[in-house]
């Protein structure tokens, strides 16, 4: 039953993750159109900063949630999983209310000394009145994930993604040609009111399901006679290592994304240029070649209660057998999706963009999808072991080698710099947690088998494809879908003849 209920609530969320994703491809390739390449710069750079106040009022507390309210309905201890919830929601509520003063505060200051661009302080400022709505949010999520109410999840996705849109479309009508400030200020409006529709969402979905399950409803949970600080230790135990992870992660992130126009100046391109190479790798290839691992980023949300069920009830065995199947899939995954961006990023750049600059970043950056796919699943994986410390340490080393690598190379190497610091930090940092991984868990993981044998497989198949079916005289979707479809089934059918599924 355990089982149905995962498989199902990861269909559910993939499913909706897909169209979601898609919704967005479409979304980012409209947008591309009407602000530019240098708007999405511009853009980029202060969902950074955004990116780096918001993840400390986030991510732990919604970890938190996940972790204790299912271990606690798990033991059966429901109360205790509710007074959890209730003082996560005041946590985060604190902490986003405090750093949406500061980044308004603070607006003017970074964009003039450290963007050295004064067109995004409006932005800076709409988007701080947007950190309680996403940490009410986080909240909500944790809480669904914890309860695996998937459909609740999913449809916020989807709830969010129309708002943006919707809200982008109808003011970026009023948008005059080469007017960037105000172009990027339409973005996060759209973003903002999105955020505030979801989180509204998300409250109304958790009344229902609180409605169901309680005669006399109310809004806040019933006070309960607990000790107070011992519930609070347990979610600064969890959220703290994570909010600090999260939090110098995304402030390093923030550094390197900042650091990458300025790099790009300091070899001689002019700030334009600068930010459309910038706005191009970060807001229109980076979308495309990560849209795949919306199929892993639900078993990645759905790893951390499970695992954290099955260490709380002792269950190592099923524990490894979860970790063993996901790492393996996602390892065979990868390889083939490297290969579709590999061997026709051409028809993508074209069908989506009709742009053959980014096609060419789409082929060029193809191998990085498996080292980045699988650092995802296993950062993942860490969460669910409570090995938040440990996770902080690589991902404080990760984005530490990734600003030195800027700092070195772009200068002296502009993009092609760029493109080494994302292949030496993205495989350095897989590799790290899987070690970390196999040391804590025994994972029973074959080079031949698993890494090997998949990229002869990718290759075969994409080749055949390609030799076959891309000539033919069809439009660039249609060729692309054949080429795709021919792909997996000669590539599911090769794993499958020499036995590497199982």
């Amino acid at each position: 039953m355990k089982k149905k209920i995962f498989v199902t609530n990861t269909i559910v969320l993939t499913v909706t993750s897909i169209i979601a994703k898609l919704i967005g491809i479409v979304f980012r390739s409209y947008m591309a159109a009407k602000v530019g390449a240098e708007g999405l710069g511009i853009y980029g750079l202060v969902c950074s900063v955004y990116s780096f106040f918001s993840s400390f009022a986030v991510s732990g507390v919604s970890l938190a949630i996940t972790q204790l309210v299912s271990d606690y309905f798990a033991k059966d201890q429901k109360q205790m999983a509710r007074s959890v919830f209730r003082r996560c929601l005041a946590i985060g509520f604190l902490v986003s209310l405090s750093l949406s003063f500061l980044l308004f505060y603070l607006s003017e200051f970074i964009s003039v000394n450290i963007f050295m661009d004064k067109r995004s302080i409006s932005s800076l400022k709409i988007l701080s009145i947007g950190l309680p709505f996403l940490a009410f949010s986080a909240c909500f999520r944790g809480y669904f994930y914890a309860r695996q109410h998937i459909f609740q999840t999913a449809s916020e996705q989807l709830v969010e993604q129309l708002f943006e849109i919707a809200i982008f479309a109808f003011l970026v009508m009023r948008i005059k040609p080469g007017d960037v400030e105000y172009a990027c200020m339409t973005i996060v409006s759209g973003t903002v009111i999105a955020e505030a529709f979801s989180c509204l969402h998300s409250y109304l979905m958790y009344i229902f399901n609180f409605c169901k399950h309680k005669k006399n409803f109310k809004i806040y949970f019933p006070a309960v006679s607990l000790r107070k600080d011992k519930v609070l230790r347990k979610i600064l135990k969890i959220s703290i290592p994570n909010s600090t992870n999260s939090f110098v992660k995304t402030g390093l992130s923030a550094a390197k994304n900042i650091m990458i126009p300025i790099g790009l100046k300091e070899f001689g391109a002019s700030t334009e240029k600068s930010l459309a190479d910038y706005g191009m790798i970060r807001g229109m290839v980076s979308p495309v070649i990560s849209f795949p691992a919306v199929l892993m980023s639900a078993f990645s949300n759905l790893l951390i209660p499970e695992i954290s069920r099955s260490n709380a009830i002792n269950d190592y065995a099923s524990m490894g057998r979860i970790i063993s199947k996901i790492i393996k899939f996602t390892l065979h995954f990868s390889i083939f999706f490297a290969g579709v961006f590999w061997f026709w990023a051409k028809f993508i750049g074209k069908w989506i963009y009709q742009s053959h600059e980014c096609a060419i970043y789409i082929s060029i950056l193809a191998p990085i999808v498996p080292f980045a796919y699988l650092s995802g699943i296993l950062e993942s994986v860490l969460k669910g072991l409570n090995e938040q410390v440990r996770s902080l340490v690589y991902n404080f080393a990760n984005s530490i080698v990734k600003v030195l690598l800027i700092f070195i190379l772009l200068p002296i190497k502009g993009v092609i710099g760029l493109i080494i610091m994302m292949f030496s930090s993205e495989f350095l940092y897989a590799i790290t947690m899987l070690f970390r991984v196999i040391k804590i868990t025994k994972l029973d993981l074959s080079f031949k088998n698993d890494i090997v044998l998949p990229i002869v497989c990718m290759f075969i198949a994409c080749t055949f494809s390609n030799f076959v079916f891309s000539h033919m005289q069809l439009n660039y979707i249609l060729i692309f879908f054949i080429l795709f479809i021919t792909s997996l089934t000669l590539y599911c059918t090769t794993l499958n003849l020499i036995k590497v599924l199982k």
